[in-house]
């Protein structure tokens, strides 16, 4: 039997999500390095609708997605301001690493921190 405060069972939700809702994306570091990974869009919690912000300079979007995808040669990357995202077959827009008040650029989504919502915010880009 599982202890009441095991939260493994987390994980496995997450990962069904992701395989079912999640989008291909493309993480670019501050640093210039890519990695490929498929993260699920989330609700942020500036927004009142249920769908995405529009605050001044662009829509807010958070992704979810596995620590452990989010890596440059197995070592886990920190989302920091400079990095940004693209969503596949989505050119000319991507989505800024951005603070949210008191919270910062991302945080552990469950206690066991595998996994990380990163706060984002979109900017068109030019070609």
């Amino acid at each position: 039997m599982s202890s009441p405060f095991d939260t493994s069972h987390i994980d496995d939700a997450l990962a069904q999500v992701q395989s079912e809702m999640g989008v291909d994306v493309t993480y670019h570091t501050k640093g210039g390095a890519t990695i490929d990974l498929t993260a699920v869009v989330g609700q942020t919690d500036d927004d009142d609708e249920g769908g995405d912000s529009f605050r001044g300079e662009g829509r807010f979007r958070d992704y979810i997605m596995m620590v452990e995808d989010l890596a440059i040669a197995g070592v886990p990357h920190e989302p920091g301001a400079g990095d940004h995202i693209t969503e596949d077959g989505s050119a000319g827009v991507e989505f800024r690493v951005s603070k949210r008040p008191g919270e910062g650029c991302w945080r552990h989504t469950t206690p066991r921190r595998s996994e990380l919502r990163v706060h984002t915010i979109e900017k068109a880009v030019s070609a």
